[in-house]
């Protein structure tokens, strides 16, 4: 997967959660950020970012919590500009904020 597709993949399921969020009514909310949830193991997987994939979830996609959109569009930012196929700056990136945590 070219990291376009991956970037196409994220672009789609991000703005149907953030549309779903937005509308009180919606009922999409939950399959939404399931799919979300989805996107981002497929495209992590087999990346040097794949270990940070549950704690990518946890950021972007968990239940209850509100879909912060400029965020995501940051993550989805790094998978753009990743020169490599294998996500190293994505990898770099979390490994980073991660030992900025401790």
């Amino acid at each position: 997967m070219t990291n376009e597709e991956r970037m196409s993949l994220l672009i789609a399921a991000g703005t149907r959660l953030d549309k779903a969020s937005a509308d009180l009514t919606s009922t999409d909310k939950l399959p939404a950020r399931m799919k979300l949830r989805e996107v981002i193991r497929s495209v992590l997987t087999g990346t040097d970012a794949e270990e940070f994939i549950e704690e990518l979830i946890a950021v972007h996609a968990r239940n209850g919590q509100a879909f912060d959109f400029q965020a995501f569009n940051f993550f989805v930012g790094l998978v753009a500009a990743a020169q490599d196929e294998s996500l190293s700056n994505v990898f770099v990136y979390c490994k980073t904020a991660e030992m900025l945590a401790i």
